[in-house]
């Protein structure tokens, strides 16, 4: 049984001209390498060389061990997110 209105629902999306936009929400690649690989290799590796340190830095002495792995992961986490 119709009531005979309708209700104005979400508007269509033109997914094309959504993936046509995709290139224009990147940014100029500000580290001086002449292709986005060697950028993204060089951020992971930066990521990576972080998470080393800390490993090497921050000691478990004085803590239970499940706090220790807890803040460690959650360390972990923060360096994989962070954004340059």
């Amino acid at each position: 049984m119709s009531t005979g209105t309708t209700k104005p629902g979400r508007p269509p999306i033109d997914l094309d001209q959504k993936v046509r936009d995709l290139p224009q929400h990147t940014n100029v690649n500000d580290a001086g390498e002449d292709a986005p690989i060697r950028n993204f290799d060089r951020r992971a590796n930066d990521n990576l060389a972080l998470i080393k340190y800390v490993d090497d830095h921050v000691a478990n002495q004085s803590v239970y061990q499940a706090v220790y792995n807890r803040h460690m992961a959650l360390l972990h986490r923060m360096v994989l997110v962070r954004s340059d």
